[in-house]
C-alpha cells in the first residue's frame, strides 16, 4: 500500500510555540505518512508552476500568499482539509454576516 502524501501549509513555529501542529506533523510521519511542510512565505512562489503533489493538504497558515496557493491548488482539484472556499468565506465579514442573517 502506498503511503499517503500530506502537505501542510504552515507558518514557522518557534521553539516556544504552543501550537499542536508540529506534534501533528511528527505523529503522522511516525505513522508512515509522507509529510511535507510548506512555508509559502519563505521563498517566492510562481503560482503558474503550482501543481497538486500531495494526496491531501492542510491549510493552517492564513496569510494572503497561503490563501492564494490554496486557491491555486483548489482550482486543480486538490483535497484540502479545511477547503479554500470555506476558509475565504470565514475571513470575509460581509459573507459571514450574510450567512448568519440567513441562518
Amino acid at each position: 500500500m502506498r503511503r499517503p502524501r500530506i502537505g501542510f501549509l504552515l507558518p514557522n513555529y518557534g521553539s516556544h510555540s504552543r501550537s499542536y501542529m508540529p506534534s501533528v506533523v511528527r505523529a503522522l510521519a511516525d505513522a508512515g505518512a509522507e509529510v511535507d511542510v510548506i512555508h509559502p512565505l519563505e521563498h517566492a512562489v510562481d503560482l503558474s508552476q503550482v501543481r497538486v503533489q500531495h494526496d491531501m493538504y492542510v491549510l493552517r497558515q492564513m496569510s494572503r500568499l497561503s490563501l492564494s496557493l490554496a486557491g491555486a491548488l483548489h482550482e486543480q482539484g486538490a483535497v484540502i482539509v479545511n477547503p479554500y472556499p470555506v476558509t475565504v468565506a470565514l475571513r470575509d465579514r460581509v459573507i459571514k454576516s450574510r450567512v448568519l442573517q440567513l441562518a
